[in-house]
């Protein structure tokens, strides 16, 4: 019988213990989830509608929605940032050297304005960029991989392309997240090729942005009555990306109200046996005057000694587990008793009541029947 006893216990307080790493899972996803969709980018995409220009000419199209009241200054780019999107090419300070990748977006003279982003050398895109397409804005990280230092000694220099052609470096920008925060800074520049446009950008400055949008959209009716408007808060299109975060939360949510319940149940036929199996020594207790903290304790301590070893043992565990992949992510929060702290509470929240539900339930018995009672 104590074998017995003894292997419910074990695993008792194995299901426990994954409850605990479930649940401290899902609250470390969610919170993952919530930090990468609400850190700072480094650019200004609160504000930034955009739209599929599907093969438009920007210039007409900036002439028609440039007007719209609430629209405050329209750009153009070939990648929409943050969403895992990018192309890279091989460049090269000498014709000797090694070909560093570097991504890039094609975007037009006034990105660098409406994204908000910080020109830290150089002075960006001039007017004559939209001719001969031979200017380049870099990051500091890109002037880093090519050698320079300070970052600013980049400005003015060629890069080569290939064996023949050249762009010459006219700015560089602090480094921002134009990937997804998953993965690390790497070296990018952005260049002016209007063959490569896709989306435009409209900057809306308006305390009512819902009619900005809608005046936008009833717009491109007129403009392409043919076609179905594209487009949406840039926001709103980054955070797309991490929806599978969200996904997996909800999916572990089920899993762990699963285990949860399993774990409940089974806490509850056993403590319900251990108050049948000892209902004589209850009813002495209750006879003597023992106040329901006593027999709280009576009745659970074995099983609080159980959930202490389950969470001493559970939660490195959950941390050791979790850390596996939040350590590898480019941009993290960090694990902190502010991920870990919340399920602990509400799985030991969830044992200690159904201890004291079934103390309450000693309590309403008449201890007379209970010292009656031949068990």
């Amino acid at each position: 019988r104590r074998r017995r006893l003894s292997m419910k216990h074990v695993m008792m307080g194995v299901q426990f213990g994954l409850s605990v790493l479930m649940l401290i899972s899902l609250f470390l996803i969610r919170d993952e989830a919530r930090f990468l969709t609400n850190a700072d980018y480094g650019f200004d995409n609160e504000k930034i509608y955009f739209m599929e220009l599907q093969s438009h000419d920007f210039d007409q199209a900036r002439s028609r929605f440039g007007q719209i009241s609430g629209v405050q200054e329209m750009t153009v780019t070939s990648h929409n940032p943050g969403t895992g999107m990018a192309l890279g090419e091989g460049y090269r300070l000498h014709q000797e050297d090694e070909p560093l990748t570097i991504y890039h977006f094609s975007v037009d003279t006034g990105y660098l304005r409406v994204m908000g982003l910080q020109l830290v050398a150089g002075t960006g895109f001039s007017a004559a960029a939209l001719g001969n397409q031979q200017q380049v804005v870099i990051n500091e990280l890109a002037a880093e991989r090519l050698g320079f230092d300070p970052v600013s000694d980049a400005v003015g220099q060629h890069l080569f392309r290939d064996s023949v052609n050249q762009v010459q470096i006219v700015g560089i920008i602090k480094n921002y997240h134009w990937e997804p925060m998953l993965m690390p800074l790497t070296p990018m520049l952005l260049r002016v090729k209007p063959a490569d446009y896709q989306y435009a950008y409209l900057k809306i400055s308006s305390p009512q942005p819902g009619d900005v949008v809608r005046n936008i959209q009833k717009e491109w009716k007129e403009f392409d009555p043919l076609r179905e408007f594209k487009g949406g808060f840039l926001s709103q299109e980054m955070d797309k990306f991490y929806t599978f975060l969200f996904d997996i939360s909800k999916i572990l949510m089920l899993i762990a109200l699963m285990a949860i319940s399993i774990t409940g149940l089974g806490l509850l036929g056993m403590i319900s046996m251990r108050v049948r199996s000892h209902i004589k020594e209850l009813g002495i207790r209750k006879v003597l005057g023992a106040t329901p903290s006593h027999l709280f304790y009576a009745v659970g301590r074995e099983f609080i000694w159980l959930i202490a070893i389950s969470l001493i043992l559970a939660i490195p565990l959950a941390i050791w587990v979790n850390g596996l992949w939040i350590n590898n992510l480019a941009q993290r929060n960090p694990i902190s008793m502010y991920n870990v702290a919340p399920a602990v509470l509400i799985l030991v929240a969830f044992s200690f009541l159904m201890i004291l539900w079934q103390v309450v339930q000693a309590l309403r018995d008449n201890p007379i029947e209970a010292l009656k009672s031949e068990q």
